[in-house]
């Protein structure tokens, strides 16, 4: 029999990079996150090399494209958990609740008279600086430590104020005699205690 030259052939697939942003608690230890803990959270749908490194935090606010960040991850026990992110600079949140009801009709009615659905406004200022100027009604100067609002609207909530209008916070101030819930929080507890903002124990309310 004839011998047939043999052939060989590489095939290269090339797959764009894929980049997670995390603001990461400083007490995670980067060496625990290996490529196992990311591929068992769904982060990836086929084999990877993981590049796991730190970056300061100028590079993570002005990621090349607007990368939008991920999450907060931080551990709690023995395994890790996911919280929200917070703007650069951040040092306390206001966390304003309406609470909602239903009308005689069957329609849905917010303890809000002008804001009607949830807001986290985030500040430069302490916890105590934020509190003690609130308390005060000083929020003209409250207002000089506005970095952005997060707000989630209902469909039935027309928008009537920008997310970055520091206004909202005279807005917020104006609404603290209604059926409303109001929190001040840190940054840590607001990061790992988002999913639970009715257990008020760890935030101060301000109404």
């Amino acid at each position: 029999m004839e011998n047939v030259e043999k052939k060989y052939v590489c095939i290269e697939i090339n797959r764009p990079s894929t980049n997670y942003l995390f603001q990461v608690d400083k007490s995670v230890n980067l060496e625990e996150l290996d490529d196992e803990w990311f591929t068992n959270r769904h982060l990836v749908d086929h084999d990877h090399l993981f590049d796991i490194r730190e970056i300061s935090e100028k590079s993570y606010f002005q990621w090349d494209g607007g990368k939008e960040t991920e999450r907060f991850l931080y551990k709690s026990g023995d395994d890790f958990c996911f919280g929200p992110v917070v703007p650069n600079n951040t040092k306390s949140i206001i966390q304003y609740h309406p609470k909602q009801n239903s009308d005689e009709d069957g329609n849905r009615v917010s303890g809000g008279k002008t804001i009607k659905e949830r807001i986290e406004v985030f500040l430069s200022s302490t916890k105590e600086e934020t509190k003690e100027l609130w308390d005060k009604g000083d929020i003209k100067t409250l207002s000089n430590y506005f970095i952005s609002n997060n707000l989630f609207f209902s469909s039935w909530s027309p928008k009537q104020y920008e997310p970055d209008d520091k206004g909202t916070l005279q807005l917020l101030y104006d609404e603290k005699d209604n059926p409303v819930v109001i929190l001040l929080q840190d940054v840590e507890t607001y990061q790992k205690e988002w999913n639970n903002w009715r257990n008020k124990s760890k935030s101060d309310l301000l109404k």
